[in-house]
């Protein structure tokens, strides 16, 4: 499931750059099947994410010799191993944002634009801050500045970009279950209308009061969803918050699913 893929590698990504801070996996995502925007995105952040990964591993081995052998030689290799490992942190973040916007471009948003719009405002702020981090990073002379501008960079990551994704995937997992009951209410309410090729067999009030208990059900999820989501606070949503909704959408999309063979049980009526 899309949905759950973006919060998977957020997680994950974050989980690496937190941990593996001087101061103190996310892992690349499958192919698109066809050359979308999306296909462009995802292209993008397998590409930065190797970098990302290589860019660490000789970071942990600079840090290591100079915590070894605290040589002006070996600090500076540390300096130049950590600067290249916190501008790749800036040069990948931007890219898995720029995946969470497309695939936010991906979605129907048919009552909901202006909700759209304000998540790519969102996303973009993000992303600009990381590009102001890289200017100030690139701006550094030694491994004590470095440290200074690493810190912080994490509490943000920690405090608000982490959140601020959550909110957007969680936006995300709602809009696109809305999408999904809009279009099971459109098809149930063709077939329903059937009713004089439908009248023609006794199943018919069985096969209605068998939709609209699943119709029921599915409601009820959705709007469970809704409203987790209206409680989040500031657009800043935790990680229990995506979770608790993700899995109200996929119980509504649980539910409606075994509508299926009742769509084409009725369906032989056309």
């Amino acid at each position: 499931m899309p949905h759950k893929t973006l919060i998977v590698n957020r997680q994950l990504l974050i989980g690496i750059i937190v941990a593996a801070f001087f101061l103190a996996g996310a892992r690349p995502l499958p192919p698109a099947h066809a050359a979308t925007s999306l296909e462009t995105a995802q292209s993008d952040y397998n590409f930065n994410y190797s970098k990302f990964r290589d860019s660490q591993e000789r970071y942990v081995n600079a840090k290591n010799s100079y915590l070894a052998f605290k040589t002006a030689a070996s600090k500076d290799q540390a300096f130049a191993a950590t600067k290249d490992y916190l501008n790749q942190v800036t040069a990948l973040y931007p890219t898995y944002l720029g995946l969470v916007n497309e695939y936010g471009n991906s979605l129907s948003w048919q009552d909901s634009a202006d909700v759209h719009t304000n998540l790519v405002k969102t996303l973009a702020e993000m992303s600009n801050y990381f590009v102001g981090q890289r200017q100030q990073i690139n701006d550094t002379k030694t491994l004590e500045e470095l440290s200074g501008l690493g810190a912080p960079m994490r509490d943000k990551i920690e405090k608000e970009i982490n959140p601020q994704i959550n909110f957007v995937i969680a936006n995300y997992e709602v809009d696109d279950a809305k999408d999904t009951f809009a279009t099971f209410e459109s098809l149930s309410t063709q077939l329903g209308q059937n009713k004089q090729n439908f009248a023609k067999s006794t199943i018919l009030a069985n096969w209605q009061t068998e939709v609209d208990s699943i119709k029921e059900k599915a409601q009820k999820s959705l709007a469970n969803a809704k409203s987790r989501l209206a409680d989040i606070k500031d657009n800043k949503a935790t990680d229990s918050d995506v979770q608790a909704i993700h899995i109200q959408v996929t119980d509504e999309k649980s539910q409606l699913k075994k509508t299926n063979p009742l769509f084409m049980e009725a369906s032989r009526y056309f």
